[in-house]
């Protein structure tokens, strides 16, 4: 049936075009034979079917020389940045972040505290602060120069820290992302909630088959609040066991000392201000090093 339609529908435009010959042809003979040789008539059909095309633009990156790009870094090479638009080529400052990232051949880690980001268009330039390897909840968190070992990340947020400074991501960070909104969002390992009440005879016998329920269905990385559906019928026991372990300090004391506490492998690091850093279009980033130096550039 199809094939019949497209058929047909050929025939139309074809006798169509040749009747705009015919008629043209009656009016000016010489003209039209001339024109109608030079023309392939295949396209003038396909012409007719498509319509004119056109051309989506294109929108070639900022230039830069490599003599604009100054001295290099001894350490150039070792910590590049990663280089994806998505990040930078927004218009909420929420979304807005460079990610750099330390070479997995790296002999030993790299103290990038004293580094900057500069934008070779605008000129704006902002330093790295310091963070805090152990983020704990709740108090005043001790800044340190922030090291990148082989292989780590740093995710640099132009937005204010929902934390209220830059840290180190481990296996209990996902408790921050329950309260505060991160881009990217944060690994969610956590502590299971169901090691804090496993169904054995004890804790169903001083917990009840509620407690044990609820630990064995309650997400990962979440707090409990009087809020959380089931929280009602949980006895006054199961409360005091629950709520105090599902948390993001305890949950750092479980598991700080293990060999994978930080196995995200990254830094979240925050340059605390209110307006975008980066144009989304022909930009040029340069990541510099505490004299100034050229690490690695990122043009778009």
């Amino acid at each position: 049936m199809i094939r019949k339609i497209i058929f047909i529908v050929l025939v139309i435009i074809a006798l169509t075009v040749l009747w705009s010959v015919f008629k043209s042809f009656r009016e000016s003979p010489t003209s039209v034979t001339n024109t109608f040789f030079q023309t392939n008539f295949l396209s003038e059909i396909t012409s007719l079917i498509t319509g004119p095309l056109t051309v989506g633009s294109t929108r070639s990156p900022a230039e830069v020389d490599l003599d604009e790009l100054g001295e290099f870094s001894p350490v150039a090479g070792m910590i590049e940045i990663v280089k994806d638009t998505d990040t930078v080529n927004v218009d909420d400052i929420f979304y807005e972040y460079v990610e750099i990232r330390a070479n997995k051949d790296n002999a030993q880690p790299i103290n990038i505290s004293d580094w900057s980001l500069q934008s070779m268009i605008s000129d704006t330039w902002i330093g790295i602060p310091q963070g805090t390897e152990l983020y704990v909840a709740g108090e005043v968190n001790e800044l340190q120069d922030i090291y990148l070992r082989p292989g780590e990340s740093a995710i640099i947020a132009t937005r204010q820290s929902p934390v209220g400074v830059s840290f180190r991501v481990n296996r209990c960070s996902g408790f921050l992302s329950d309260t505060q909104d991160f881009e990217p969002t944060l690994s969610s390992l956590c502590i299971n909630p169901r090691e804090v009440v496993p169904p054995t005879i004890e804790n169903l016998k001083e917990f009840g088959d509620a407690c044990v329920t609820f630990s064995e269905n309650f997400q990962r990385c979440a707090y409990v609040t009087s809020n959380v559906n089931g929280f009602s019928g949980l006895s006054q026991a199961c409360r005091e066991r629950i709520q105090p372990r599902l948390t993001h300090n305890f949950c750092n004391g479980v598991y700080a000392k293990d060999s994978d506490f930080y196995s995200a492998k990254e830094w979240r690091i925050f340059l605390n201000q209110n307006d975008p850093l980066w144009k989304e279009s022909y930009e040029i980033i340069r990541l510099l090093d505490e004299n100034r130096r050229t690490v690695d550039v990122f043009n778009y």
